[in-house]
């Protein structure tokens, strides 16, 4: 049995209890009131705390007996200090008297240290979301109070709770993302960006604002609002207090009043009832909150409907995966409308959007109809357009998909496959010009660039991504050595006009990694500052060797097996830089991707036919330059995979070790090799 499994048990044993809850009535009822009877039952299981109830008899001083109810919560050894915090609130929240004019906030009857057990008064009523749920003015009245009960709370500014660090604030972060990768690793890399934007939203907040800080409730689930008989509004559960800005509490109630809307338990335009209504009870206290209220409520509402969403799929996955899409899409939306002005830039992640018009299917019928005969030359009528939103790339990054059934004059049918993506105009120039200079391999055709969207359409090319065909296969290896002729014939592609990869840009890509590899964890990479000095130092000697158009991202899944032989996709990082580099990428990745599947002797083979298929097209001299700086971009791309993995896979994934082990032990390797002279 477990710890909190015991202390529960023991909590629940009324004979052990007894003397406690005998103190407890004589301090907190009428002189002369004493305890008859009493039970104990649990009534709710998580895995950060256990609450239990206790039903009392009790024998008035004239002989009357009445019914009361107390409540206990036993939080896990993790958030033990819970109780405190609650007791401590709650007792000066009563001594100020703050229960008045229909707002109640219960009394507190202490901790029991040994159990870890904080007893209140229990607060007899229906949940919020329970009358959200059945609709109606009742439940907009009970907004509106709760709206008064933050705003009183807030305009005490009491400081009791402990305050919320970026620490803290960071640790939240990782409990999310391991939720996602644990539940719904579908979503993993667009909510792992727009996690990023909104931690760095809430830091700067807590940076900018900390002078209008004060205590706030911290876990506005609506089940802790609850609405009495009397009429009267009360707050429960404050083992989540802490002292941050007060507008998190705002953001908290409208983010769980959007998760009912993606359950589909409330319609949209009664909760924008619920937030008016809420908005109005919380308006006197707007004028002490501090400046650009509107915008921090939008960051915190993002920032909470991503927890409300790791939340649900802790608890419940398959309804968090099924709300995944919804709560991504409005944390988006809101990290774009509560963006700070120029002065006060959040962060570098810079979260982009997908306007509706390219998601609605009679817009974008009506667009390819007009420019059909420019895509498909011959083509006669577009007869229907199938679209989806097939998956979020990264936070500035959208693919969506059509589907077109052309008409020819013939009277054929025929489909086409299109892509539209956000890229820059850069991106788009080499999209373009590997499409007209193409030799030996395949490569999407562009059809066209809006420059005003920063998005361009382009044909899909059709096939196999490379990591996808069995390893053990005789074509998985003459796909290598393939994938390391047409890498050669794409670095001979002209590169007049395109855009250069330099060198500050670069060191900024290393000091990032720097930064996602020591926030991974102790012992992540030893000796990490002496690494990326090495790193820095090996760039930085051979950045300008050699010069030719490399594609940076030279991986598996940008390779496509085509009928034709090989086919390139995904030019969004790719510039005129040193050709090592996607030589180092493929090769790193290729070690990363067959470890486990094939044994170290056939992963060197694979890799060496990769190079030397790459290096016939070379004279000695060029293949001297890329053969003295591979160990260089291998090691670049092996901290670049290492980072990924950090940031990508939460503590408890299993392959989390294996792939760090890994990387460790070959970055260990290139490191021993650049420090031979």
């Amino acid at each position: 049995m477990t710890t909190e499994g015991k202390l529960v048990r023991q909590a629940r044993t009324i004979q052990a209890m007894r003397p406690l809850l005998s103190r407890i009535v004589r301090r907190a009822y009428p002189p002369g009131t004493t305890l008859r009877s009493a039970s104990a039952r649990e009534i709710g299981r998580f895995s950060f705390k256990h609450s239990l109830r206790y039903d009392l008899t009790l024998r008035r001083p004239g002989g009357r007996t009445m019914r009361h109810i107390i409540r206990g919560n036993i939080p896990s050894k993790d958030t033990g200090n819970e109780a405190s915090i609650a007791d401590r609130l709650q007792q000066v929240l009563t001594r100020s008297s703050f229960s008045a004019d229909r707002l109640r906030a219960p009394a507190s009857f202490g901790v029991v240290r040994r159990l870890r057990l904080h007893l209140y008064q229990d607060s007899p009523g229906i949940p919020l979301e329970r009358l959200i749920e059945r609709g109606g003015s009742l439940a907009v009245a009970t907004a509106r109070d709760a709206g008064r009960w933050l705003a009183r709370l807030h305009r005490l500014r009491l400081q009791t709770s402990p305050r919320r660090t970026p620490a803290r604030i960071e640790r939240d972060a990782n409990y999310f993302r391991d939720d996602v990768v644990r539940a719904a690793p579908a979503y993993l890399e667009h909510a792992v960006r727009l996690l990023q934007a909104a931690t760095a939203a809430q830091v700067e907040v807590g940076r900018r604002y900390g002078r209008y800080f004060r205590t706030i409730h911290g876990d506005l689930n609506l089940d802790n609002i609850i609405a009495s008989r009397d009429g009267s509004t009360a707050f429960i559960d404050f083992g989540n207090s802490v002292t941050f800005d007060p507008l998190s509490d705002v953001g908290n109630f409208f983010a769980q009043v959007d998760l009912l809307v993606w359950k589909g338990r409330c319609r949209r335009r009664f909760a924008q009832r619920l937030g008016r209504a809420f908005m109005t009870g919380y308006r006197p206290a707007l004028v002490e909150v501090g400046p650009q209220a509107g915008q921090r409520i939008k960051l915190h509402r993002a920032w909470w409907s991503l927890q409300v969403l790791a939340y649900t799929l802790s608890i419940r996955p398959a309804l968090g995966r099924r709300i995944a899409r919804a709560a991504l899409i409005t944390a988006e939306q809101l990290l774009i409308g509560g963006r700070f002005p120029p002065p006060l830039a959040l962060s570098a992640v810079r979260p982009a959007t997908l306007p509706r018009a390219l998601q609605n299917r009679g817009t974008m019928q009506a667009y390819f109809t007009t420019h059909l005969k420019q895509f498909f030359p011959g083509a006669q009528t577009l007869a229907r357009l199938q679209l989806e939103h097939h998956r979020a790339l990264s936070i500035q990054s959208y693919l969506m998909r059509y589907r077109l059934n052309i008409v020819w004059p013939d009277g054929q049918t025929s489909y086409r496959l299109v892509r539209g993506n956000r890229i820059d105009h850069a991106s788009f120039a080499v999209m373009a010009r590997v499409w007209q200079h193409r030799q030996g391999f395949a490569s999407i055709r562009p059809l066209r660039y809006e420059p005003q969207l920063r998005y361009v359409f382009y044909e899909e090319l059709v096939g196999a991504p490379l990591r996808l065909v069995p390893f053990r296969s005789g074509h998985f290896a003459k796909l290598v050595v393939a994938a390391g002729r047409a890498l050669a014939r794409f670095q001979r592609v002209p590169t007049a006009g395109l855009r250069h990869l330099t060198w500050s840009a670069e060191r900024r890509f290393l000091r990032r990694l720097e930064r996602q590899i020591k926030q991974g964890g102790p012992g992540a990479l030893l000796n990490l500052r002496k690494t990326f000095q090495s790193i820095t130092a090996a760039e930085r000697t051979r950045w300008y060797d050699r010069r030719a158009l490399v594609h940076h991202d030279f991986q598996a899944s940008n390779i496509i097996a085509v009928p034709s032989g090989i086919g390139l996709i995904d030019f969004t990082q790719s510039g005129i830089g040193h050709p090592a580099i996607d030589l180092g990428i493929f090769r790193m990745h290729l070690n990363v991707m067959l470890h486990g599947h094939l044994v170290p002797g056939v992963i060197n083979r694979l890799r060496e036919r990769f190079t030397q298929a790459y290096l016939q097209s070379l004279n000695q001299q060029q293949r001297h330059q890329v053969r003295a700086s591979l160990p260089t971009f291998e090691l670049r791309s092996a901290l670049d995979i290492l980072a990924i993995t950090l940031v990508n896979l939460g503590p408890r994934d299993p392959n989390r070790r294996r792939y760090v082990d890994l990387l460790r032990r070959l970055i260990g390797e290139l490191l021993n090799h650049l420090a031979q002279p």
